[in-house]
């Protein structure tokens, strides 16, 4: 169920230092430079740099977790990642539709199983962290990283009102979620958790145009 202005209902989930978030006034800002797709010099940011940070705010996992992420990891019709090596082992990752249709979007470079794969080489892309920085100057955000983005979405869930287990679960926090209970599939009160939290921040960026959609 959707919920109006989450991000005023903020707390700190117990365990966790104070860290900064974007607020409401900043997903907006966020979400035209990720519709424009240019920076402050009108020169084009990179796509799959666009995309990433989209998918970023939106399900709350940390850089490398997208950036580097396998198709062999993505499960569309369970609605879900299935992360194969992050900070804390294996992680089965709850997401909302709104990130499960930008993936299903993108298209498949033939021969590599990688998301965004980079231009040279068997890798990934490599270039997102100098991109974000140059999304964040020029929506005239301060002090904002990738990481940031996974602490908004964080704040969001716990503005909506989910238990601080859940909140971990949603994050992917080793031995505080409870995704490990669900190995095969994500339990649906994650799915349902997911899809409230995207749902308040995609309903914020509003995202309009672009490869970032």
């Amino acid at each position: 169920m959707i919920r109006d202005n989450p991000v005023h209902r903020v707390r700190r989930y117990r365990g966790q230092p104070r860290q900064r978030f974007l607020s409401e006034v900043e997903l907006k800002q966020l979400g035209k430079v990720l519709s424009a797709g240019r920076d402050c010099n009108e020169k084009a940011i990179h796509r799959y740099a666009l995309t990433v940070v989209h998918l970023l705010v939106l399900t709350g996992c940390r850089l490398n977790e997208i950036a580097s992420l396998r198709w062999s990891e993505v499960d569309l019709s369970q609605r879900c990642l299935r992360l194969g090596d992050t900070k804390t082992g294996q992680s089965l990752r709850a997401i909302g539709s709104a990130a499960t249709k930008i993936l299903s979007n993108i298209d498949k470079l033939s021969g590599s199983d990688w998301v965004f794969p980079g231009a040279r080489g068997d890798g990934p892309y490599q270039g997102t962290k100098r991109e974000a920085a140059r999304i964040s100057q020029t929506a005239e955000l301060d002090n904002v990283t990738c990481h940031t983005l996974r602490h908004t979405y964080a704040s969001f869930a716990s503005g909506c009102g989910y238990s601080d287990g859940t909140i971990a679960g949603l994050l992917g926090h080793k031995g505080r979620g409870v995704t490990s209970r669900y190995i095969h599939r994500p339990d649906s009160a994650l799915l349902a958790a997911a899809e409230d939290v995207s749902e308040h921040i995609k309903g914020l960026l509003n995202v309009t145009s672009n490869d970032a959609k």
